[in-house]
């Protein structure tokens, strides 16, 4: 994850050195570098949960640590913390007695469907909005361009139709 970020900051300051310099969007292998820079952050975030899960083990919520009558915690012979286990709950006592393997496996397949239509949904409507392309450039000499930003907030002062009624 820290190599991630690191490669992600050199990048960020490599793009705004060509950005001052005027040549950032002539580096069309820098512009892919970013698109395709969704995939190791995605990952560093996957890696950094699994960290964190596995990290826990063999605890899913930790017990306090027994202390001395100097409030500082209690080690034992080896050297290691001495935990009160009556507070904690261990991976091995979390196993739900009410959910069978068979609802958690079908709860992870309908997340995964909904997860994979939703993914579909954004594709497609990505594409759309790729095909259509960026809305056209009003000119100078458009009326509502004259005035600035001013005269468009006046004009709105004014109007007394709905959106959807001006749109039929």
């Amino acid at each position: 994850m820290v190599a991630i970020g690191m490669f992600f900051i050199a990048a960020t300051v490599l793009a705004c050195w060509l950005r001052v310099r005027g040549r950032l969007f002539e580096k069309r292998w820098l512009m892919w570098v970013f698109v395709l820079a969704v995939i190791p952050a995605f990952a560093g975030n996957e890696s950094g949960w699994v960290a964190a899960e596995v990290g826990r083990q063999p605890w899913i919520v930790y017990p306090s640590l027994e202390r001395t009558t100097e409030g500082s915690p209690k080690l034992d012979e080896a050297g290691q913390f001495v935990y009160d286990e009556s507070q904690g709950l261990r991976t091995s006592d979390g196993v739900s007695a009410a959910v069978s393997a068979g609802q958690v496996l079908g709860s992870i397949i309908m997340f995964a469907a909904i997860y994979i239509l939703l993914f579909v949904i954004w594709i497609y409507v990505l594409h759309q909005k790729i095909s259509h392309g960026p809305e056209p450039v009003l000119a100078e000499s458009d009326s509502t361009q004259r005035g600035g930003a001013l005269a468009a907030a006046s004009s709105w002062m004014e109007h007394h139709d709905s959106l959807t009624d001006s749109q039929e």
